[in-house]
């Protein structure tokens, strides 16, 4: 979590863009993943697809939703 607290303020930045988060740390979670829920408006800077490039699957051509590297930041 690069030192930041529970409940604390961040950022979650990835090459195509960011979103400020609150972080909620949850020990079943692996320390190398964010989870991020579904849901949010884009243009309330709430939607994880803002962090995610604009490409098609391997697999049938569809969207590569909610799979992009990412990095914590303190806000």
């Amino acid at each position: 979590a690069n030192g930041i607290s529970d409940r604390g303020d961040a950022r979650v930045v990835s090459p195509h863009g960011e979103l400020e988060v609150v972080l909620l740390h949850d020990d079943r979670l692996h320390p190398t993943v964010l989870h991020l829920p579904k849901g949010g408006w884009m243009s309330a800077g709430r939607c994880a697809n803002t962090l995610i490039a604009p490409k098609a699957t391997d697999l049938g051509g569809g969207a590569c939703y909610y799979d992009e590297r990412v990095r914590l930041e303190p806000a």
